[in-house]
């Protein structure tokens, strides 16, 4: 796939989105932005809110999870907590944490992976 860095995440969470909608999730909001970053899809499954982290990658072999670090993990979840706040969400409903991984191919061919409670809360 060509394109710079910033092409192919937005075509890995176009990708994510798209998997995810096919599977009963309604995508709420798209890159929730707060200071230090963003979350890159907040949907609703059954009932719960969840937010959702994705990585791709091209290098054969390598399995994008390994780009969600600690450090990745304490922000989404602050980043989360601002966006129940706004929205008077905090205390009342349910929430959990995914990750979907998009691996880009040869002949552009993709692989989806999608780690449903990937982190708690």
């Amino acid at each position: 796939m060509a394109g710079n860095t910033r092409q192919k995440g937005s075509k890995a969470e176009d990708i994510a989105a798209e998997y995810l909608a096919s599977r009963g999730f309604r995508i709420i909001e798209r890159n929730f932005t707060v200071r230090g970053g963003e979350i890159d899809i907040i949907a609703i499954d059954n009932g719960v809110y969840v937010f959702v982290e994705v990585k791709s990658s091209m290098v054969p072999g390598f399995d994008p999870i390994e780009q969600v670090t600690r450090r990745k993990i304490r922000f989404l979840k602050r980043a989360a907590e601002l966006y129940l706040l706004k929205h008077g969400l905090i205390d009342r409903v349910e929430c959990r944490f995914d990750v979907v991984t998009v691996r880009f191919g040869s002949g552009g061919r993709t692989e989806v992976r999608h780690y449903r409670d990937a982190f708690n809360y």
